[in-house]
């Protein structure tokens, strides 16, 4: 595996026109974390407000005059290509979809706890019933479409 990737971030607080593409360290997982490859990333309305810094009331914890994860992208679907030591519960060349909760979707790799792959609901909207397969079922190859959209459900006037 190489040692940078390319990602989209944006250092500062701001609209979506300051996002660039860079070449970043790939992360290395740390204890309890997995490694993915990116194959898909939703972007949803908690992205768009993080990275403008909107409300001023979520900068304590997602940083105060910059974003500590310049990366966006809080939804996910990828293949684990690395384990940290001490993770039984997900295995190397499994495909995965779930929620990164400070984000790091917009990179061609990310780490994030296996507990986010398939066993979390993504922020947008719910993820289908069977979107995810249980320990139960064989570990035969699937495909899921997943089909998302951002916003208000419409109102009967």
């Amino acid at each position: 595996m190489t040692e940078t990737m390319s990602a989209w971030r944006r250092e500062t607080y701001g609209p979506a026109e300051g996002v660039a593409l860079e070449r970043i360290p790939v992360p290395v997982p740390h204890h309890g974390e997995v490694l993915l490859r990116v194959r898909a990333t939703g972007l949803n309305a908690g992205d768009v407000r993080l990275l403008l810094g909107d409300p001023l009331l979520v900068r304590p914890v997602f940083g105060l005059t910059r974003p500590k994860h310049p990366v966006r992208g809080m939804e996910v679907a990828g293949t684990v290509v690395a384990v940290a030591p001490d993770v039984v519960s997900a295995e190397v060349g499994e495909e995965v979809v779930g929620e990164l909760v400070g984000g790091g979707g917009l990179g061609s790799t990310c780490a994030c706890p296996p507990r986010a792959s398939c066993r979390s609901r993504p922020t947008s909207r719910r993820r289908p019933p069977r979107a995810c397969r249980s320990p139960r079922e064989p570990r035969g190859r699937r495909s899921t479409l997943l089909v998302s959209a951002s916003g208000r459900r419409p109102r009967a006037s």
